[in-house]
């Protein structure tokens, strides 16, 4: 269960590769040393059912429509709205 929950944690991940090669093209030696390329990814790749998309639909595109859902006097009304919006499509 520890397990789980610390691989669960948001981490970064990262890789690096270099290459190099010799030539004699006059046109590669204006471009001295290696190619080299890094990429960083912050966080873990979402898996299926582990994440859920909702929220952040809400957030992005429907924060004005969810802040007047909330509004409304009628919990059953509220609750049916919502529902919805939000349902998993």
């Amino acid at each position: 269960m520890a397990n789980q929950a610390v691989n669960s944690w948001p981490q970064g991940a990262s890789d690096s590769a270099t290459a190099g090669f010799p030539s004699d093209v006059g046109m590669w030696k204006w471009f001295p040393g290696d190619i080299r390329q890094q990429h960083c990814r912050e966080g873990l790749e979402w898996r299926r059912g582990q994440v859920s998309y909702l929220e952040t639909i809400r957030d992005q595109f429907l924060m004005n429509l969810h802040h007047a859902v909330l509004g409304l006097p009628d919990a059953t009304l509220q609750n049916n709205l919502k529902a919805l919006y939000l349902q998993q499509w």
